[in-house]
C-alpha cells in the first residue's frame, strides 16, 4: 500500500515537472513567434501601419482622439534590432526602428518589445515629435497647454506597463500615453520661467539644466496631468544669516492638468544654527477652479523638544483651504487641517502618538489618533472619568499593554499635507 502511495506522488510530481517545462517552451515559442511576425512585416512591406502589428494598439490604453492620431502612422525604413535593456527587471529587448511622417516631417520611431521574467513581453513605442509640435494635435481639450508651455525635443511614449525611462532623468512612465520634453514656460506662465532663469543670481551653487516635463494622458483627456521639474539641486548659502545658515532645494515641480488645475511644490533641507540635523521641509500650493489649498509639512522630529528630555515633537503638517466663494463672503479660510507626531518618555519606555484632524465649511469633521502602546490602567482611568464611577471589576484583571491602538472618524478619504487618511 505504501509503495502504491509513493508511486502516485512520484507520478504527480513528474507530471508537474513535465507540464511546467512544456508551458515554458510554449511561452518561449510565443516570444519567438512575435520576433517572426516582426521579421515578416519588415521584410515584406515597405510601409505598414501600427494596427498591422499584432496585439499592439489593443494592449495599450489610449484615449479615442489620441488613438486616431496613431492609427494614421505609416512606418517606413524599418530595421529589426535586438539589444540589452536598462529598464529594471528587463532581460532584453527586440523590436523595430523606423520613421513616420507627422505634419509632413519625417521623424524617428522605435517599437520595443521588452522581455521580462516569466516569459512576458511588455511594449513601448517612442516617437520623436517635430520641433513645432503642439498638444492640440492630440485633442482640443489639451490646446490650452500650448498657451503656457513651449516644448523642446518632445517625445511621445506609449507603454503597456509602468517603468522608469533610463534615457530621460529616470522619469516615471505610466501605462498608456505619455509625453516627455524639455520645456520653457510662456504666456501666463512666463513669470515662472523668469524665476527659474534668475535662480543662479540668488543661489551660491547650482548646476545648469533645462526644465523638463512628463505628461500622462488619460481617459478622459481632462484627467491628463503634466508635471514639470527642475533637474538641478540648488543651494542657497546664508552664512551671514541667523538662525538659518543654508537652504538646499532638492526638488521643485509644477503639475498642471488639462482642466486647468495646478499644483506647485518643493522639497528642501534647511540647516539651522540651533539644530544638529537639517530640517526637512515640503510645501505645496494646489490651485483649482473654485479653491486653492496651501500645504506645508515638516518631516523632522525635534528630540528633545523645547529642551524637555522626555518629549519629542515633529512630522507636522498643515493645510489651509481657501474656497473663493467663502473667502469673498466671510474673508476667512474655508477649512483647516493639521497632523503631527509626539513621542513621550525616555529609553525603552517611549509612547508614540500620531494625531490628525480636519474641518471646514461644507466638510465633515475628520479625526484620527494612533498610539503604539497604551497601558490598560490608563484606559480604565479615562473610562472612570467619563462615567464618574469606579470600575473595580476591571481593576482585578492583570494589567496588559494594548498595542497599535487607533481611533478614527473619517467620513471620506482625506489628504492633509500630502498624507492620505482613509
Amino acid at each position: 500500500m505504501k509503495q502504491k502511495v509513493w508511486l502516485i506522488w512520484f507520478l504527480r510530481f513528474f507530471g508537474i515537472v513535465i507540464l511546467g517545462g512544456y508551458l515554458n517552451l510554449q511561452a518561449g515559442a510565443s516570444i519567438e513567434a512575435q520576433k517572426s511576425e516582426l521579421r515578416g512585416i519588415v521584410s515584406k512591406k515597405a510601409q505598414y501601419g501600427l494596427s498591422e502589428i499584432p496585439r499592439f494598439l489593443n494592449k495599450v490604453p489610449i484615449p479615442a482622439p489620441v488613438k486616431s492620431f496613431f492609427e494614421k502612422f505609416r512606418v517606413e525604413g524599418s530595421q529589426l534590432f535586438f539589444e540589452d535593456s536598462d529598464i529594471e527587471g528587463a532581460l532584453g529587448a527586440f523590436g523595430v526602428k523606423g520613421f513616420v511622417r507627422i505634419d509632413n516631417v519625417r521623424v524617428p520611431i522605435k517599437l520595443i518589445f521588452v522581455e521580462m521574467e516569466g516569459d512576458i513581453t511588455e511594449i513601448i513605442l517612442i516617437v520623436d515629435l517635430p520641433v513645432n509640435w503642439k498638444f492640440a494635435r492630440l485633442g482640443s481639450q489639451l490646446a490650452t497647454l500650448d498657451k503656457g508651455i513651449q516644448l523642446t525635443n518632445p517625445k511621445l511614449i506609449l507603454s503597456s506597463f509602468e517603468y522608469e525611462e533610463p534615457t530621460f532623468h529616470n522619469v516615471e512612465i505610466g501605462m498608456g500615453v505619455n509625453v516627455i520634453s524639455a520645456i520653457k514656460f510662456i504666456g501666463a506662465l512666463l513669470p515662472v520661467q523668469s524665476l527659474v532663469n534668475n535662480l543662479d543670481k540668488v543661489a551660491k551653487s547650482t548646476s545648469k539644466g533645462d526644465i523638463y516635463m512628463v505628461g500622462h494622458i488619460l481617459k478622459p483627456l481632462s484627467k491628463a496631468t503634466f508635471t514639470a521639474f527642475l533637474p538641478q539641486e540648488i543651494v542657497f548659502d546664508l552664512k551671514n544669516s541667523k538662525p538659518i545658515k543654508m537652504i538646499d532645494l532638492k526638488k521643485f515641480f509644477i503639475e498642471i492638468t488639462a482642466s486647468l488645475e495646478a499644483k506647485m511644490g518643493l522639497t528642501m533641507l534647511m540647516y539651522s544654527t540651533k539644530f544638529k540635523d537639517p530640517i526637512d521641509l515640503k510645501a505645496f500650493v494646489t490651485i483649482k477652479p473654485n479653491e486653492a489649498v496651501f500645504s506645508g509639512a515638516l518631516n523632522t522630529m525635534f528630540d528633545p523638544a523645547f529642551g524637555i528630555k522626555w518629549l519629542a515633537l515633529g512630522d507636522f503638517g498643515l493645510d489651509v483651504d481657501l474656497n473663493y466663494a467663502v473667502l469673498a463672503s466671510t474673508g476667512l479660510p474655508s477649512g483647516f487641517g493639521a497632523r503631527g507626531k509626539m513621542n513621550i518618555g525616555t529609553g525603552a519606555d517611549v509612547r508614540k502618538i500620531d494625531i490628525a484632524g480636519k474641518a471646514g465649511v461644507g466638510q465633515g469633521l475628520m479625526l484620527s489618533g494612533k498610539i503604539d502602546t497604551l497601558p490598560l490602567f490608563l484606559v480604565v482611568a479615562i473610562l472612570e472619568k467619563m462615567v464618574g464611577a469606579k470600575i473595580p471589576v476591571i481593576k482585578k484583571i492583570p494589567n496588559p499593554i494594548l498595542r497599535n491602538v487607533e481611533l478614527a472618524v473619517i467620513p471620506e478619504d482625506t489628504e492633509i499635507a500630502g498624507k492620505e487618511y482613509e
